[in-house]
């Protein structure tokens, strides 16, 4: 299929069959098990689309997905959509630290993509098949853990402790990179030699830091940005980089449950890996404050050096995550 990603996505719901506006809900429920379905979850998954609301909500789910992957490959096609490319988006997703409500409606609408990609094959007699069931289900212990909602602070009581507390060295500059700049998972768990940008004063602190360059290919929308470090962590980067081939490369899974393992060990709260992104938050919101700024200045600086473009983002990191990315049918 070609066009624009919004075009691409109306055509595929509007061509497939799925929406079924009007039909009774009981209706859609006979329908999805007569296509098989037999749990609950499974008659969820098949259930044609009988609202409007529901078809707004589960199409710019499909969009935001295919702009996601538009900016990573810059190129996208709806019909070429893998299990992989849904993993790839839904880990993003977790790594922006949404409300595991929020998580769900993506998981809900991404499986709904998959049934409608499926009907259009049948309908125009294509070999495709789609099943991103998997790549979901493989997330949601993930999304679970990282976004609980009992939560009511992501950040964490002493993230130096944590950190100190983590041995390999790998991970423990990673998350360093993320106290200390605000880094995503994402965004510190793979680093080249190339973006190191050597040093500079922090004209907030007035300390001398650490430059690293954060590339299109790892940030939120494609948008590039320089995050500051410490001089410390700078040093054993480099060091790192030049011991690794100019590489530094992690297990997100793997990262996850060490930093998990440091929060028992240093009796607090584990709240993911976005928890050190919300740490970062509460000390630089009052390092800009200290310099003189004010309330949507020190908001806005801080939105900018975590990747955000607005300064409301920055209270979502001081409080009870209700969703970053807001209301989806308003997005983008």
């Amino acid at each position: 299929m070609t066009g624009s990603v919004i075009g691409q996505i109306q055509a595929l719901f509007q061509k497939s069959g799925i929406i079924s506006i009007g039909t009774k809900r009981h209706q859609a429920k006979a329908f999805a098990r007569a296509a098989g379905a037999s749990t609950s979850q499974e008659v969820a998954d098949k259930c044609l689309i009988t609202s409007y609301e529901t078809l707004d909500k589960y199409r710019n789910i499909a969009i935001l997905l295919g702009k996601y992957i538009k900016t990573e490959y810059r190129q996208w096609n709806v019909e070429l959509t893998t299990a992989n490319d849904i993993k790839d988006y839904l880990e993003f997703v977790i790594d922006e630290g949404l409300s595991l409500r929020t998580f769900k409606t993506y998981a809900a609408g991404l499986g709904k993509l998959a049934m409608a990609l499926n009907m259009y094959a049948v309908k125009f007699h294509k070999a495709n098949k789609y099943d991103f069931s998997e790549a979901i289900n493989s997330l949601r212990p993930i999304a679970k853990a990282e976004l609980d909602l009992k939560k009511e602070t992501r950040e964490y009581a002493n993230p130096k402790a944590l950190i100190e507390v983590i041995r390999d060295p790998l991970l423990r500059i990673v998350a360093l990179i993320q106290y200390e700049a605000g880094a995503r998972i994402r965004e510190a768990a793979l680093i080249k030699c190339y973006q190191l940008y050597g040093t500079c004063i922090d004209d907030v602190t007035g300390r001398e830091v650490g430059r690293i360059f954060l590339p299109s290919i790892s940030t939120k929308g494609g948008r590039e940005r320089e995050v500051y470090v410490s001089l410390q962590t700078y040093t054993d980067l480099s060091r790192i980089l030049d011991s690794n081939n100019g590489v530094l490369k992690i297990d997100h899974d793997h990262y996850r449950y060490k930093l998990k393992k440091a929060a028992e060990a240093t009796n607090q709260r584990y709240t993911g890996s976005h928890g050190l992104r919300h740490s970062f938050a509460q000390r630089r919101l009052q390092e800009c404050y200290h310099k003189g700024m004010g309330e949507i200045t020190a908001k806005l600086r801080v939105a900018h050096e975590m990747g955000h473009s607005r300064p409301a983002i920055t209270g979502l990191y001081l409080k009870k995550p209700a969703g970053i990315l807001g209301d989806i049918s308003k997005q983008r």
